[in-house]
């Protein structure tokens, strides 16, 4: 560990790390949270910006059930638009932040490549505490009823508890539109299955965030090879987050990552 140095033999392992091209900046742990690949890379390009960076998450959730932006969004710098889609988690999302407003604005709505309506399948909350299902699938909501029953493997019966509701759908353009939003930092995205669609999308809208990152474990070895390789093709560099996620960062960004 670096403060276990003392000040010369810092200094010089900060010049050799300086010299091969490694950047070195203290970061002030959260003793209660482990830190993520994700909260290096965004405290490293935050130092660049000089007004409030804006952050997007598709599929937010209750904004509390494994939630990569918890520690970021307490960050009075940002800025943050969460969208969620399903009524009973957007009301928990809104209790969350109702103190935070307007620096975190909310959007109750799915989002695809066109303006109408969409079916998404999840796990009524019911059934959930009834059959003691673990709280991990509060979170599974998709617009494709097999990540669902992917669960029924480990959870026999799980699939006759699968509830089908459809919500409006809008494009994320659209939304960021409607909120006056048209420089995004982070584009977070975990929509269990429909992750490069939305990526996908937003790219062919003019999107271009400084980092995107998203769920890639139900997505197809065909979709994700694609993705990836459209990401690179414009200037992302992209790697492996956590054993769920994937981390696109804009080139002229990822000097510090890209080793």
């Amino acid at each position: 560990m670096l403060q276990a140095l003392s000040g010369r033999a810092y200094l010089a392992v900060n010049r050799l790390l300086d010299k091969r091209g490694f950047q070195v900046t203290r970061v002030v742990p959260n003793p209660h949270r482990r830190l993520t690949y994700l909260d290096l890379v965004l405290d490293s390009i935050m130092r660049r910006y000089e007004e409030s960076p804006t952050v997007v998450q598709v599929g937010a959730n209750d904004g509390r059930l494994a939630d990569p932006l918890t520690q970021i969004l307490r960050d009075a710098r940002i800025q943050a638009l969460l969208i969620e889609p399903l009524p009973a988690r957007f009301d928990e999302l809104r209790r969350l932040h109702a103190e935070s407003a307007p620096r975190i604005r909310l959007a109750q709505t799915a989002i695809g490549r066109k303006e109408g309506e969409l079916d998404l399948f999840y796990i009524d909350d019911e059934a959930l505490a009834a059959h003691g299902l673990p709280a991990e699938m509060r979170g599974m909501a998709s617009a494709q009823r097999s990540v669902l029953a992917k669960a029924e493997k480990h959870h026999p019966g799980v699939g006759q508890h699968v509830r089908k509701l459809t919500v409006p759908m809008r494009t994320l353009a659209s939304v960021l539109l409607e909120h006056a939003i048209t420089n995004v930092m982070l584009l977070q995205v975990d929509t269990e299955g429909y992750d490069a669609e939305i990526v996908g999308a937003a790219l062919d809208e003019g999107l271009v965030p400084a980092v995107i990152q998203f769920e890639f474990r139900h997505l197809s070895a065909v979709a994700l090879k694609a993705l990836i390789a459209r990401l690179e093709k414009l200037g992302y560099f992209v790697s492996v987050s956590s054993p769920d996620d994937m981390l696109a960062v804009r080139a002229d960004l990822a000097s510090p990552f890209a080793r």
